[in-house]
Formats: C-alpha cells, sequence, structure tokens
C-alpha cells in the first residue's frame, strides 16, 4: 500500500508492507525511513487476505465511531497527538511517529485529547469479503470490556 501526505511540503509518502519477520530488512525503497513496525502479529489465517488503508483526521477534543475490527487494525499517528481506547487496556497516547496494533474482533475507539488536530492512518490486513469494522453502539468502555488485546506502540 502506498499513502501520499499531499499537504506535506514536499510530499510525504508512506509505503505500507505485511510481511513476515523473517523477511524483514532495510526499508523499501532503499532511501526510505522505516517509521513504524509492529511487534510480530500472529498468524493471519491462509485465506485470501486483503488490505486497506483509511485517512481519518479528527478535530481537537474529535474522536472516532467505536466499533470492532473485521481483521488486525494498525494505527499509524501521522500528525497531533491520539488517545486509543481498546479492549481492557488502558487508554494509550500516541504521538506522530507512534502506531499500534489491536487484534480482530476487539472494541476500538481513537480520541483527540488536545486542543489541536491529529492525523493518523487506518491499516486493515483482514479475510476477503469481511467488513473494515462492526460500529458499537456506545464509546468503548474500560470497564465494560472483557476481551485481552495486543497493543504495541514505539
Amino acid at each position: 500500500m502506498l499513502y501520499v501526505d499531499t499537504k506535506a511540503q514536499p510530499n510525504t509518502w508512506y509505503f505500507i508492507s505485511a510481511r513476515p519477520a523473517s523477511q524483514r530488512g532495510p526499508p523499501n525503497p532503499p532511501a526510505g525511513v522505516e517509521a513504524y513496525a509492529t511487534a510480530d502479529l500472529p498468524s493471519l489465517p491462509t485465506v485470501d487476505q486483503h488490505e486497506a488503508l483509511l485517512k481519518t483526521d479528527l478535530a481537537a477534543g474529535g474522536r472516532t465511531q467505536a466499533h470492532k475490527s473485521g481483521g488486525v487494525e494498525v494505527i499509524f499517528v501521522v500528525s497531533g497527538q491520539v488517545e486509543v481506547h481498546a479492549g481492557t487496556f488502558s487508554a494509550t497516547v500516541l504521538r506522530a511517529g507512534q502506531g499500534a496494533f489491536v487484534l480482530e474482533s476487539t472494541p476500538l475507539q481513537v480520541f483527540n485529547p488536545s486542543g489541536k488536530p491529529a492525523t493518523f492512518l487506518d491499516i486493515y490486513l483482514l479475510p476477503a469479503g469481511k467488513p473494515l469494522s462492526q460500529p458499537l453502539a456506545r464509546s468503548v468502555s474500560l470497564h465494560r470490556i472483557g476481551r485481552t488485546v495486543i497493543m504495541n506502540k514505539s
């Protein structure tokens, strides 16, 4: 996947790949810089996997719809800061250049607690034909959710 931030001067390009740890090497393209790499994900199903990339701009004090992901969901903050509420973990604050991931069916909601806008990329890895996410009726509450999730930030 490729994401180009056309607002940046000069343009900022993000090349996003999902590959086994055994195949990790220097950044691609060779002149690139690795912005974020997750810890090893659990084995993905051996069915056709699809990827999707969404860019989300959150206004100061804004939040996303609470949802459950249809597959592994990776969040990478491009600018500003966000607060990720997922599963039973305490809220995690991520700043520009940091990321986190959650596993399939984990309740997730992203908030912008700051007084400035924030932008993040959502990268989904999911079985073909599955929806990206399923909306939840309520905000993610750390006290209501009884599921364990893996979060990783750098």
